[in-house]
């Protein structure tokens, strides 16, 4: 399981995914094997404003590179070079929203031409890269909700251009034994129809698998966040816990956790997205001492106090004034976690603030540990748009 977790913080430290933000790549050789040459290209769109941004590289080309152009087929953006055998691409426009759904559905490419191959020695089609796209959920997010103490945690793998997808989530805690599990498609708080049948380990404890291949729409929308994973249960037929397939880590990690008595720090990580008007945001820390007491902190201040009086962590929110979530205390169970969905509209301030869009906010957890302390995770910053 700390394997996991550590997949997890590694895809958390990476560049944010936000939904209107799409990253597609070419890879890019001779398609008649005339040249030894090859390249990449990564190809960034963004479907709210047009703006596309390509920049990759190439070498071992036969002939001096003297153009390069992203086709469909008529040329949709210039590419500067290097010129050589070998360099840098680079381009950048904002196109309109017909030649954005173009580069999105997967029809256009990009050609590399040389003083040996006028007519393009290198080419390749833009297309989305295999995504694995982190799953986390209890028994709140389930539809209807749930009181069970039970979650999956893992991630589902997807590619937009060939359809097909696979799901390994790891599931805890359950009420009652398990009698089916599905990725379904949908949005956060609505079920859908199944994509797929997922096969399961053991009856409270265990993990989720499936493979399968999807049609280009289903695919697309696992990818951008619409569908989810389900367990059902003997005493929950109509599912006890609940994932959202999210697209999206919040915020930025900082001001990194003391050591626990687990020989490790507790790590916190938010879930979801970052337009404040959608209400949707997770918080969930992990690798805390199991079985203790804990609770999730927010505030605006980012300065760290170490060691905090009476506890052997860092409070990462020091500076200003500070708010604890309601339920004021929760439980990290047997397997070391608490989760907590956020109501954006009412931070626990008092009076209660909303969350407007360009507000930073920081967020951290506390816990008890053994023998006789505490402690707390590290910190996350979040700025809402």
């Amino acid at each position: 399981m700390r394997q996991l977790f550590a997949l997890i913080l590694l895809l958390a430290l990476g560049p944010m995914a936000l939904a209107e933000v799409h990253v597609m790549r070419a890879t890019l050789n001779d398609p008649v094997g005339v040249s030894s040459g090859l390249g990449q290209v990564e190809v960034t769109v963004n479907d709210v404003t047009g703006q596309v941004t390509l920049h990759g590289s190439y070498s071992g080309l036969a002939g001096t590179a003297i153009d390069a152009h992203l086709h469909e087929p008529a040329v949709l953006v210039v590419l500067n070079h290097d010129g050589g055998t070998a360099g840098t691409l680079f381009g950048e426009a904002v196109l309109s929203a017909t030649d954005i759904a173009t580069i999105l559905d997967g029809d256009t490419w990009i050609i590399v031409h040389t003083t040996q191959n006028p007519l393009g020695e290198l080419r390749g089609d833009v297309l989305y890269p295999r995504e694995t796209i982190p799953c986390f959920g209890n028994g709140s997010q389930n539809v209807p909700a749930t009181a069970s103490a039970g979650f999956v945690s893992g991630g589902v793998e997807v590619d937009r251009t060939t359809g097909a997808v696979s799901v390994r989530v790891p599931y805890g805690n359950l009420s009652f034994p398990i009698t089916g599990a599905v990725l379904g498609r949908g949005d956060r708080g609505a079920n859908g129809p199944t994509l797929l049948q997922l096969a399961w380990t053991g009856a409270q404890d265990g993990v989720l698998t499936g493979a399968g291949t999807l049609t280009p729409d289903q695919a697309r929308d696992v990818a951008d966040g619409f569908s989810y994973v389900q367990v059902l249960t003997s005493g929950y037929p109509l599912g006890e816990v609940r994932g959202q397939v999210r697209t999206a880590f919040l915020g930025r990690r900082y001001c990194e956790a003391a050591p626990t008595s687990l020989g490790f720090g507790g790590f916190l990580i938010g879930v979801g997205d970052a337009v404040a008007s959608r209400n949707d945001a997770t918080l969930q820390a992990f690798d805390l001492p199991p079985n203790q007491f804990g609770f999730f902190l927010v505030g605006t201040g980012s300065g760290q106090v170490a060691p905090l009086a009476g506890s052997s962590g860092r409070l990462c929110l020091g500076g200003a004034p500070l708010a604890r979530f309601a339920p004021p205390v929760m439980n990290t169970g047997p397997f070391g976690r608490l989760d907590l969905v956020l109501d954006l509209t009412a931070l626990p301030f008092t009076p209660q603030v909303a969350v407007q869009p360009g507000d930073t906010w920081n967020f951290q957890a506390w816990f008890r540990d053994v023998p006789a302390t505490s402690n707390l995770t590290n910190a996350i910053t979040v700025t809402f748009r």
